[in-house]
């Protein structure tokens, strides 16, 4: 038989995951009682489990005695596919942990453009060496994009956000500095405070931004 690391609910009600898997788990142990002890439940609600997928089937899968437990012609049939299906979710759980121990597959990015070229690129080699499993997709742009349109794994703003379901962490505190050329402010007097009227200048030089 197969071995199969399974974990059903105790509870009266169940949905057709939780038969399969007290099913398969009694024909492994070979008795109820020791599949209560795998399982970690009650024996009635494992029994419980197994009797509400047979009515849900409309067929019998054990037979039972006081002495003796063994399969239907078409248990065994079931059973089989059942082995299948268990493996395969166990795999399918074993690899998604793995996933958590040790990242794999493609981490998409998204940054402002002058800050990924500075600090997010020449970050990357070393990122990459230590998660061999794993690949970087970086998309730089100067407006925001939306992580859930374009697929993105993980997005870096600068400036106040908005509010957002996505989990968000500060990274850095972030300050704009407002320099200019001696010459000009030789012929021009120094801004104070942005939405002055001497402001109304500054776009003639293209700036990078304008504001807090």
């Amino acid at each position: 038989m197969y071995g199969h690391a399974v974990r059903i609910s105790g509870q009266s009600g169940d949905g057709p995951a939780d038969g399969i898997a007290a099913f398969a788990r009694v024909v492994d142990s070979g008795s109820f009682s020791a599949a209560a002890h795998r399982l970690g439940i009650s024996k009635s609600a494992v029994s419980a489990h197994v009797q509400r997928l047979e009515q849900r089937l409309g067929i019998r899968l054990l037979n039972r005695t006081t002495r003796r437990l063994s399969m239907t012609e078409a248990g065994a049939a079931y059973y089989r596919h059942c082995a299948r299906i268990l493996a395969e979710a166990e795999a399918a759980e074993q690899e998604a942990s793995a996933l958590q121990r040790e990242p794999r597959g493609t981490l998409r990015i998204s940054a402002p453009d002058s800050f990924g070229w500075m600090h997010v690129a020449p970050a990357v080699p070393e990122f990459l060496r230590r998660y061999s499993d794993l690949s970087v997709d970086i998309a730089l742009s100067p407006t925001h994009v939306s992580l859930v349109d374009e697929g993105l794994d993980l997005a870096i703003r600068i400036g106040a956000l908005e509010d957002s379901p996505l989990v968000v962490r500060k990274l850095a505190p972030s300050r704009l500095v407002a320099c200019a050329a001696p010459a000009y402010l030789t012929n021009h007097e120094a801004p104070r405070e942005p939405g002055r009227p001497c402001q109304a200048q500054l776009p003639l030089h293209q700036p990078f931004a304008l504001g807090r």
